[in-house]
C-alpha cells in the first residue's frame, strides 16, 4: 500500500449527485479506487481495512481529496459546471490538529472553491467526540464549505444535538 501511494496508483472516481427534481446531475461523490499493477482496478472493500491496519489509510485519504480537488477545479474552470464536490471524511480527520486548514490549503492549491465542497462525515465522528468534531465543523462551515451527516440513524445521535450543528444534509 506505501508503495501505491508513492506511486499514486489510488484514484478519485466520480460518481454523480442527481437532482430528483430536474434529473441534471449537481454534484459528484469521488470515491477511491485502486490501480493495482497485477490484480486491476480495486474498490475500497478489497483494501480498506488493511490501509486502515498498516496506518497508510490517512496518505490515500489525503491523496484522494487533493485529486479530487484538482479535477473538479478543472471541470469547474474548462465547462463551467455549477455543482460540487463531495469527499468522505473519516472520524480520525477530526481528531488531528490542523485538519481545517490543511483541507484550505488542498482547495487553495487547487483552485476550487470551498462552497464546491461538500464534506461528508459519519454519525461515528459526532459519537466519538461531539466537542472536538463541532469545534470542527462550525470552523469548515464559516469557510464556507457545506456539510453532510452520512449514515444518519445508525448511532446515537439525536436530532436536537444535530440541531445545533452545522450540517446541510443528512444522508
Amino acid at each position: 500500500l506505501w508503495v501505491a501511494v508513492k506511486e499514486q496508483q489510488f484514484e478519485p472516481y466520480f460518481q454523480p449527485i442527481v437532482s430528483l427534481v430536474d434529473g441534471s446531475v449537481c454534484g459528484y461523490e469521488a470515491l477511491v479506487r485502486w490501480h493495482h499493477p497485477t490484480e486491476g482496478l480495486l474498490t475500497p472493500g478489497e483494501f480498506l481495512r488493511v490501509a486502515e491496519d498498516s496506518g497508510s489509510i490517512d496518505a490515500i485519504d489525503w491523496q484522494i481529496y487533493e485529486a479530487a480537488a484538482a479535477r473538479m477545479a478543472q471541470l469547474v474552470q474548462t465547462t463551467g459546471f455549477a455543482g460540487y464536490l463531495s469527499v468522505n471524511v473519516a472520524p480520525r480527520h477530526f481528531r488531528q490538529p490542523g485538519f481545517g486548514e490543511r483541507m484550505l490549503r488542498v482547495l487553495h492549491d487547487t483552485g476550487l472553491p470551498p462552497q464546491r465542497l461538500c464534506l461528508e462525515i459519519t454519525e461515528g465522528a459526532l459519537i466519538e467526540d461531539p466537542e472536538r468534531t463541532s469545534t470542527v465543523l462550525h470552523e469548515l462551515r464559516a469557510h464556507g464549505m457545506a456539510l453532510a451527516l452520512d449514515d444518519f440513524g445508525t448511532g446515537y445521535s439525536s436530532l436536537g444535538y444535530l440541531h445545533r450543528l452545522p450540517l446541510l444534509t443528512l444522508k
